[in-house]
């Protein structure tokens, strides 16, 4: 299922960062910022569109690493109406914070 992340942009320059080129969660943030960069836009906001697994990795780089982001993507969960599986994320939260 599509989630949309919307991060302000030093946000999602900090994740971009963390995460491995390899992954495909790079590859959304980078498509975000590539739209960002076409268009011009001015404002702080960026729409990271990602599927639901990407979004959990996300939030797990962002519970460790960019605390400001993680009420911004539970808020992109809800909104998406698509539950949290805590199983899931705590393994992801608990490799992050290995790191």
């Amino acid at each position: 299922m599509q989630v949309t992340v919307f991060l302000d942009i030093e946000e999602v320059f900090r994740l971009s960062q963390l995460v491995p080129v390899t992954s495909s969660l790079s590859k959304a943030i980078t498509r975000a910022i590539d739209l960002r960069k076409y268009w011009c836009l001015g404002d702080r906001d960026m729409a990271v569109e990602c599927d639901d697994t990407e979004a959990r990795e996300l939030l797990g780089y962002a519970e460790s690493y960019c605390s400001s982001a993680v009420a911004k993507i539970r808020r992109a969960f809800r909104l998406a109406h698509i539950r949290i599986d805590d199983k899931h994320h705590d393994l992801l939260t608990a490799f992050s914070r290995s790191r």
